[in-house]
């Protein structure tokens, strides 16, 4: 697991969790009291991804090619949206480029990742 966020819970009775692995992208929405609904992308088949943000919380939004579900989870903290959004799109570079990660170790991996899908900030 590269990263795992969920929502801020004051602002959402209900917080969706959000899981990013090697090969897949996971929400869990939570729907009432036990009550769940699963969501899975493979990272062959991202799209697109969106975040946005304001001065303390954001939204990430991570389109299907094949038209499937999409993922969209808001009242997420700030850092967390831009975090997630350069892993989900250095996954889906890495799995559309055939790119194999030979380090062994987690975190350089998701260092990898994270500098793969990284776009330098507006000034």
């Amino acid at each position: 697991m590269l990263a795992r966020v969920r929502q801020i819970f004051p602002l959402t009775l209900f917080t969706d969790e959000l899981i990013v692995e090697e090969l897949r992208i996971i929400w869990f929405r939570r729907k009432g009291p036990w009550s769940n609904e699963v969501i899975s992308i493979m990272a062959t088949d991202i799209a697109c991804v969106n975040a946005s943000s304001g001065p303390f919380f954001g939204e990430i939004h991570i389109k299907s090619l094949t038209g499937g579900p999409e993922i969209m989870v808001d009242n997420l903290l700030r850092r967390d949206v831009y975090k997630i959004r350069s892993l989900v799109e250095g996954i889906a570079l890495s799995a559309r480029e055939g790119l194999t990660i030979e380090d062994t170790s987690l975190d350089v991996e998701k260092q990898n990742l994270l500098r793969a899908g990284n776009i330098p900030q507006m000034t």
